[in-house]
């Protein structure tokens, strides 16, 4: 998964680099028919590392499971993009996946984790050559058994079917294959964790599993999703990079801008400036306390980064507010395990931001605290 990643960010990594020496590169002459385009590329590909980013953390997260009625469709093609990188090309993956299958009830990032868990395992079986088939429908009739609960199956059920043309699955193994730390991979090649935490997660879903294989012929897992009548979320549209903000700000004020990395700093500072603000900078929480203590500094807003050096964000607040009640806070973080917005606003914080954010969603969040 890590290769996976690497090799989406370097793609990325090497688009914005590209462009941007393009543009530091332009005669004058060229800047006014080359400059916007080159510099929209540049945010396109900012925007696609920010997706990949908020999949990474949705992946890896430990909040308590929330399932809700989805759409399975969407779901499987996210998880074979993130899915393409970890496979050789030797490896021909094919998919067909059926348009409007009923709603089932789902986490979206574990059923990527058993997508992602099942594909894997069916490249290992194959030694890095093969078929990898992967397929979407519904049956409202399934009839049979579970392989990793044993119970019997009858009814209506969206299958995701994976099968793979590797040597197959031995009968003696069939039986212990869900077994936590089970596994028939070299030492270093896996834990043996994949296919029981797939049972664990289907069997949340109120799902099952059924495997077919034949030796030799390679081998199938079909999971099997109960259909439910609930309605899919109404979608919402992804906050996407722009030229300029569309936000209107009424109010100006006194803004302090808080982030030990000074790019951020400068940028935040110029972004508001350009937009009527009185920003005061710093780049040291310590420092930024004593400058709003200091009488002869007027501050109406203080943004501030969480993660830094000496002392966090929310550590940094409590004592503004200790002294200060009355000042809106921004609280800013790229990512952290200790602190989520619910939190941010217990103690105190009037705004939290997940970086990288918009110009459009700062200045809408600036403006409605001032």
């Amino acid at each position: 998964l890590t290769g996976g990643v690497a090799h989406d960010f370097n793609n990325i990594l090497g688009t914005i680099l590209g462009y941007t020496e393009l543009s530091l590169n332009l005669d004058e002459a060229d800047r006014e028919e080359f400059l916007a385009d080159y510099l929209d590329e540049i945010m396109r590909s900012v925007d696609r590392a920010r997706d990949l980013v908020a999949q990474m953390l949705a992946y890896t997260s430990t909040k308590p499971t929330e399932i809700e009625p989805l759409q399975l469709e969407p779901l499987v093609k996210s998880a074979l993009k993130l899915l393409r990188p970890l496979i050789p090309t030797s490896i021909e993956i094919r998919s067909k996946l059926s348009v409007g299958t009923s709603n089932v009830n789902v986490n979206s990032t574990q059923v990527e984790q058993v997508i992602m868990n099942l594909c894997i395992n069916a490249r290992d079986a194959m030694d890095e050559k093969g078929i990898l088939e992967i397929e979407l429908f519904q049956d409202q009739s399934v009839d049979g058994h579970c392989a990793s609960c044993q119970a019997s199956i009858l009814g209506n059920y969206v299958v995701l079917s994976v099968r793979d043309s590797g040597a197959g699955i031995d009968d003696a193994l069939m039986a212990a294959m869900f077994d936590p730390f089970y596994t028939t991979k070299e030492v270093g090649k896996g834990s043996g964790m994949g296919l029981a935490m797939t049972h664990g997660i289907m069997h949340t879903f109120g799902g099952h599993i059924q495997v077919q294989s034949v030796a030799g012929q390679g081998a199938t897992f079909r999971l099997l999703f109960p259909v439910t009548g609930g309605l899919v979320p109404e979608a919402r549209e992804p906050v996407r990079l722009g030229r300029a903000p569309s936000v209107e700000v009424n109010r100006k004020g006194k803004v302090m801008v808080l982030d030990d990395e000074p790019s951020i700093t400068r940028y935040l500072s110029k972004m508001l400036q350009n937009h009527g603000f009185d920003v005061t900078v710093s780049n040291d929480p310590q420092d930024a306390f004593e400058k709003i203590t200091e009488s002869s500094i007027e501050i109406d807003l203080l943004i501030t980064d969480y993660s830094m050096p000496s002392m966090t964000g929310m550590e940094l607040a409590e004592k503004v507010l200790s002294i200060r009640p009355e000042m809106p806070i921004i609280l800013m973080t790229g990512y952290s395990a200790h602190i989520d917005g619910e939190l941010a606003m217990k103690g105190g914080v009037k705004g939290f931001l997940k970086k990288p954010m918009t110009q459009e969603v700062m200045l809408e969040k600036v403006n409605q605290l001032l």
